[in-house]
């Protein structure tokens, strides 16, 4: 009887207060998702903290702590677009309850911006690339572009794309956001640098697996990130050549082998700075020679060019000559200690952009078409200078109408506008154009007038929450005795089940509005009709116990308040269902 009685007490309630349930399209949820081949248990935990559930049913599973624990670190060390999950939560063997950084339009702000970080990453590369070669890009490009964070802030890829700083974790859940844009396989290694623990990445290529520390190759220096820097003695090793650099207690998550040697002895191994690309190769500077990689950076290289400048100071000199290489605009551009040059690797022509004549140039990086170079007055690196200059492109501007291609998109919704990120192909020209947002999408409820209150139709669009009123409608006129005394009588004389619990709704609607003395009789007999309807179902309940609902009739002990609402409640329910 209580089951039953508070089943029906919930049903009204949803009709009345139906839940406003934000729907995951436009908000980009399946346009980041990178993980796949989840267990059950972990496909649930993530489909609800991608929805941001405050509790997440696990009791299907039947999972331990010990399950539990590992399926959260899992999604924690593999699901990037989950930077909105904190590391802390709450669970038991049936619920497990996330704590949030952020929901709602803050998450759905941050996840447009983490999209977007992505896109104008993954705008660089190439498409007819290697998966080497994508790899290399990406692994060189956060080592130039980000810091490590040696305040050990920030730990997750949103974080880290925004403020341009993060720890291992963040490192290793970008390059996996990155690669799996490309369809790439990648997953991570645990272990530890040291006394700390420590994590990155195992990358597929060709069928074999191979680790890539994006960390490790972003250097640092006395607790500063180095400029332009991005070594490659961790990018693309074996089991044996990791652990050789010092990644101690590794774990391959999923127990994969790491057994290929093939890129164990690259010559990129020496490169100290990002590589370059340009025309479809790879070039990369070692000790002051330019590289040249045809096809597959575990092939031997061709040299293009030699420094044979030396950084000096007195009778001290550097034996790895910071030398940087920078492809913009189809041309290369390499430094030495005074100048900065464009090199034409065919015919090793070179021809000066930009010297120096007090200090010495310690290398070179490109953003967005900004030539950054590091300049100080000796070779310990005294009063360093970072200083900028515009690199001009050998691709022309263009004369006419430039022809866009979207390289991001920012999904419009109807409570916001979206943004189309577009670059031109001819020039390279970047801008952005506005999605328009789409109309609400309305459902309509008809709230109709009682006594004293107007009605209304009520439109919720099931996007956005938006509400709107419509339609209103007079309230009904306050009842008279008369009327109630006219709505008893039609209860007594109603020769159905359902006129006469429709009479007796009526009345018990218009008794908040008389004054007790005045129907005093009249309420009386109606009780003694509800009364009498009671017994009845009573009766008709023992003959049909399978009538859930009639059960709620035998006992009219409850008749004010609670009571009253539940015949309204059934009422209801006939009219909806038919019953």
């Amino acid at each position: 009887m209580k089951k039953i009685t508070l089943l029906l007490s919930i049903l009204l309630i949803l009709a009345l207060f139906p839940l406003q349930v934000l729907a995951a399209d436009g908000d980009l949820s399946e346009a980041i998702c990178t993980v796949s081949d989840l267990s059950p248990l972990e496909e649930a935990l993530y489909r609800g903290m991608m929805a941001t559930e405050e509790s997440i049913d696990i009791s299907a599973f039947g999972a331990t702590k010990a399950e539990v624990v590992a399926a959260m670190q899992h999604l924690s060390d593999s699901a990037p677009e989950l930077f909105h999950v904190s590391r802390n939560y709450s669970y038991s063997t049936k619920t497990v309850a996330p704590t949030y950084l952020m929901v709602g339009d803050a998450l759905a702000t941050a996840r447009a911006a983490y999209h977007v970080a992505l896109a104008e990453i993954a705008e660089g590369v190439d498409p007819s690339w290697s998966d080497e070669m994508i790899c290399l890009y990406l692994h060189d490009y956060l080592c130039q572009n980000f810091a490590y964070d040696t305040t050990y802030e920030i730990f997750d890829a949103y974080g880290f794309l925004t403020e341009g700083r993060g720890v291992c974790q963040s490192y290793t859940l970008v390059y996996i956001a990155l690669l799996s844009r490309f369809d790439i396989p990648v997953t991570y290694a645990t272990g530890t640098d040291g006394s700390v623990d420590h994590i990155w990445n195992i990358v597929k290529i060709d069928g074999e697996y191979y680790h890539v520390d994006v960390t490790w190759g972003d250097a640092l220096s006395g607790n500063e990130d180095c400029f332009a820097r991005a070594t490659h003695t961790n990018f693309l090793k074996s089991d044996a050549a990791i652990d050789a650099t010092g990644h101690g207690n590794r774990k391959n998550h999923g127990g994969i082998v790491c057994d290929s040697t093939r890129y164990d002895q690259s010559a990129l191994n020496a490169a100290n700075t990002a590589a370059a690309f340009l025309d479809g190769g790879v070039y990369a500077i070692a000790d002051g020679e330019v590289l040249f990689f045809a096809d597959d950076i575990d092939a031997a290289p061709t040299s293009v060019y030699t420094i044979n400048e030396e950084w000096r100071s007195g009778t001290q000199y550097l034996v790895d000559k910071p030398a940087g290489l920078v492809a913009y605009g189809g041309a290369l551009y390499i430094n030495t200690p005074k100048s900065i040059k464009s090199l034409d690797p065919a015919s090793g022509y070179t021809e000066n952009l930009i010297t120096v004549e007090s200090g010495m140039i310690m290398t070179i990086r490109e953003h967005s078409g900004t030539l950054y170079y590091r300049v100080a007055d000796n070779i310990s690196g005294k009063n360093e200078r970072i200083l900028t200059a515009a690199l001009p492109s050998a691709l022309p501007p263009c004369t006419g109408e430039h022809s866009y291609t979207v390289y991001a998109t920012v999904p419009a919704t109807c409570a916001s506008l979206g943004t189309s990120y577009q670059k031109c192909t001819a020039c390279g020209h970047k801008t952005t154009v506005a999605i328009p947002s789409p109309p609400h999408t309305m459902t309509a409820t008809v709230i109709p007038p009682t006594y004293g209150t107007a009605g209304y139709t009520e439109q919720v669009c099931s996007a956005c929450g938006a509400t709107e009123r419509t339609d209103p409608t007079d309230p009904l006129p306050l009842p008279t005795v008369s009327d109630y005394r006219a709505a008893v009588t039609a209860a007594k004389n109603a020769t159905t089940a359902e006129g006469r619990l429709a009479a007796i709704g009526k009345a018990l609607l218009m008794e908040p509005h008389l004054e007790p003395n005045a129907i005093e009789a009249e309420y009386a007999a109606l009780r003694a009709v509800m009364a009498d309807y009671g017994a009845s179902a009573a009766a008709a309940n023992e003959a049909h116990a399978e009538e859930a609902t009639l059960l709620l009739f035998t006992d009219f002990s409850f008749f004010s308040g609670a009571g009253t609402l539940m015949l309204l409640l059934f009422l209801a329910i006939r009219r909806v269902f038919g019953l």
